[in-house]
């Protein structure tokens, strides 16, 4: 053997040990962290973190050579080669599928960085599941907040215009039962039985609006002033 060969022979070897120093050096770092973390090239997985493979529901083994792809939904599929040839490194969400077909919330922020002349692409991985369940449950009881305070308002406003219209039709009908009690003339009797029964009508709103209100949380009692 040559001396030249034997020289391209230990470059080669040491280039190489170089190389699976390097890796092992990203799956420990893979592996130091809370989060799902795999390294993928143009789409397909190089390594991954134990954390994936619980999310996921596959083996190490299975991921390692496997394209993204088959990790989220169809419907995903063109948004995240975009993201991924465009280098997108803020945080965004897909769907992702597990191996049993299980569809969940997954939370993605790559980098693409350097790796022996070659770029490749860090991405970090979380189940957002659980935190969509409860921004969901949040909005709801915001929701029902919001409608209790405007049934709230609503009855605030029903207890005062029954309020303010109670005793001023209480009068109008006790005068017309005066009236119509103290005439002679048939029609005009006629009339105050018109304007009591109208009256009366009213009355009836007035009572159902206090009754809303009170259902509300509201609560109005009449005096007489005298009494305050």
């Amino acid at each position: 053997m040559t001396t030249g060969m034997v020289l391209y022979l230990a470059r080669t070897r040491h280039f190489l040990n170089l190389l699976r120093e390097s890796e092992d050096n990203l799956t420990k770092l893979a592996e130091g962290t809370f989060e799902g973390v795999f390294i993928h090239d143009q789409g397909r997985i190089l390594t991954a973190n134990q954390q994936v493979s619980d999310m996921l529901g596959y083996s190490l083994d299975e991921i390692t050579g496997m394209e993204i792809t088959q990790l989220v939904d169809e419907g995903d599929h063109d948004r995240l080669a975009d993201i991924i040839s465009s280098d997108y490194e803020d945080r965004y969400e897909m769907s992702g599928i597990r191996k049993n077909g299980e569809k969940f919330e997954i939370e993605l922020c790559g980098k693409t960085i350097t790796h022996h002349g070659s770029s490749i692409r860090v991405v970090a991985a979380r189940d957002i599941t659980e935190r969509k369940m409860r921004e969901k449950e949040r909005l709801a009881l915001e929701e029902q907040l919001r409608i209790k305070k405007r049934m709230e308002s609503i009855g605030i406003m029903a207890s005062g215009v029954a309020h303010e219209v109670n005793n001023p039709i209480m009068g109008i009908i006790n005068y017309a039962d005066l009236i119509r009690s103290r005439v002679d003339d048939e029609s005009l009797r006629e009339f105050a039985g018109e304007i009591m029964v109208e009256g009366k009508r009213v009355a009836t709103i007035v009572e159902n609006l206090r009754t809303y209100s009170q259902k509300n949380g509201l609560h109005i009692s009449r005096y007489r002033i005298g009494d305050i």
